[in-house]
């Protein structure tokens, strides 16, 4: 679950909805630099701005005051958005952009709460706090109070995320409120007086007065919703996780934003009315029981095909209602792309993807019932998890024109006995079968060139990187082939036949979890020259009893032994 809310909380990270039919003018991003496990940007003014944390299982986090000789003086949104184990984070007293007011991250300009971790049962901001930055607090499953001081005239984009509040009350001084603030969030109640001067609560539902944004659904028992004529937008992931049935949205309503929708396991019936002119991404991921979309024929951005529903502008395939108890589906020629968890837990049996698709989207069709997949050439990028636990695959063939596979895009798939994937790919993610417990073999076809096989593993040519081994193939000790410079991450995961690995000194880096669940492993050696070897790299190897290290080793992640 937490892998899924990182993907979540990372696309709305990127933004919210965008005109369907208009075209996206895109800034040049800047260019990302990683010091350890912080990942940052350069300002204009040579200092350090913090944009991710890598090590997504640490406990504690010291913010330095430089990363490589770049003062860091400032972060973008939370970091450490996806560092669900963080209970510290500590800065020098010196520091002179941030501080810690009774364990809590803020800016000292500005007197912003930038991040809140091992958050108390009940927490007073402090007053003088003028705002509460996006992400702020993030995912807790324990019920907390939290009280906003007077002093706070800001809220940011998804300030509480997932988080389990009880009843808060935004202050009237809270003039500026970002997308929003509780999404995920199972508050029991969003409290605002009547005479708040930018908010109102109108039956448990939390709307903007001003430009009359849907912001949060929060009734957690009702059923069926009509929203409010007037209304002119509805927030990202404004309904995630509600236990609706049914939505009427009226002709007032512009813009949905990303995920609106999000999790509505008990939705059915939604219409989608011609106003509707600009949508965000992923609106009915997992939404397992929808049956009907309604538009028009007049939509101006979407169109239902047969029950299933598309954009208009760029062909991209949004959601296929599992209800239409089909079993065999062909995707309409014409279509360009796929989206995310477009086919997700659909009964479908056997699926034809046409060579007018050019992206099949994340998790797409993941827990799908797939006996057969045809993917047909013209098809480039198979995205993250894409056919995640399609558990009765048998067997795939990715066609040529393919040049992109994400990370883990075949994860448990537990009948895949054999897979052939092309040797053009120019990027690949980690070990795209990984948990694949049937797959004896891994083959490459067509000139390969940047995927080769060698000595039955997949190796990523382009800087020597072991990408995966395949469970089942009957080795019992296995030599990594010498010139690999990288085992990949979780490359060897799951190998529980294998007794004995011998890696050659060609080998500089054992990534994150490269041998985990390597239960009957029993003799490992390493050739002199191995520099790194990552967290958790040989977790759960219970039957390893000893290791030795060459000299050569200068960094041993945590937990790299552990059982």
């Amino acid at each position: 679950m937490k892998k899924y809310l990182a993907l979540l909380l990372t696309l709305l990270l990127i933004g919210t909805a965008l005109p369907a039919a208009a075209a996206e003018t895109v800034s040049a991003e800047p260019e990302e630099h990683i010091c350890g496990d912080f990942v940052y940007t350069v300002l204009s003014d040579g200092s350090a701005e913090i944009v991710d944390y890598l090590d997504v299982r640490a406990y504690s986090v010291h913010i330095p005051d430089y990363l490589d000789s770049h003062p860091v003086i400032s972060l973008k949104d939370n970091p450490f958005i996806n560092c669900y184990c963080v209970e510290e984070i500590t800065v020098s007293p010196d520091h002179p952009t941030l501080e810690l007011i009774d364990g809590m991250l803020f800016s000292r300009a500005d007197k912003r709460l930038l991040c809140c971790p091992a958050l108390p049962r009940s927490y007073e901001i402090p007053e003088g706090t003028t705002a509460i930055g996006n992400y702020a607090f993030l995912y807790d499953a324990d019920p907390r109070t939290i009280r906003i001081p007077d002093s706070v005239t800001s809220i940011g984009d998804g300030a509480f995320s997932f988080m389990c509040l009880n009843e808060i009350t935004i202050p009237k001084s809270v003039i500026s409120l970002g997308s929003n603030p509780f999404y995920g969030d199972s508050a029991s109640a969003v409290i605002v007086s009547p005479d708040h001067p930018l908010l109102e609560v109108t039956d448990n539902v939390l709307f903007t007065k001003t430009d009359k944004r849907l912001v949060s659904f929060s009734d957690l028992y009702l059923t069926d919703y009509t929203v409010p004529e007037g209304t002119v937008s509805i927030d990202p992931g404004a309904f995630y996780a509600r236990d609706l049935s049914s939505v009427t949205i009226p002709d007032s309503v512009r813009q949905i934003g990303d995920c609106a929708f999000a999790y509505c396991r008990s939705l059915t019936d939604i219409n989608i009315p011609d106003s509707v002119t600009s949508l965000g991404k992923d609106l009915f991921i997992y939404c397992s029981s929808l049956q009907t979309v309604r538009v028009s024929p007049q939509h101006p951005v979407l169109e239902t095909i047969d029950g299933v529903l598309f954009t208009k502008a760029d062909k991209c395939l949004i959601v296929f209602p599992d209800t239409l108890k089909l079993t065999e589906y062909t995707v309409p020629q014409g279509t360009r792309s796929i989206g995310k968890c477009a086919f997700a837990y659909s009964s479908l049996t056997s699926v034809t993807v046409p060579g007018s698709v050019t992206d099949i989207g994340d998790n797409a069709f993941e827990g799908c019932s797939l006996l057969s997949l045809t993917v047909e050439e013209g098809v480039r990028s198979i995205g993250g998890q894409a056919f995640k636990g399609c558990a009765f695959l048998p067997s795939v063939c990715l066609p040529g024109s393919v040049i992109s596979i994400g990370d883990y895009a075949f994860e448990n798939c537990s009948a895949l006995s054999s897979v052939t994937v092309p040797g053009g790919v120019t990027g690949i993610g980690t070990n795209p079968f990984l948990a694949c417990t049937a797959l004896r073999e891994i083959q490459v076809s067509g000139t390969p060139s940047m995927l080769q096989v060698i000595n039955g593993a997949l190796v990523y040519m382009p800087g020597m990187r072991l990408v995966s081994y395949p469970n089942s193939s009957g080795q019992l000790s296995y030599t990594v082939p010498d010139g690999i410079r990288c085992i990949g991450r979780e490359a060897f995961s799951g190998c529980e036949a294998l007794t004995s690995v011998a890696v050659p000194g060609s080998v500089r880096e054992i990534s994150d979890n490269a041998f985990t669940y390597c239960r009957y492993l029993t003799s490992l050696t390493m050739g002199e020259g191995v520099k790194s070897i990552g967290k958790e790299a040989f977790s759960s190897c219970e039957a390893l009893t000893s290791v030795t290290f060459p000299g050569s080793v200068t960094s041993i992640g945590d937990h790299a032994l552990s059982y």
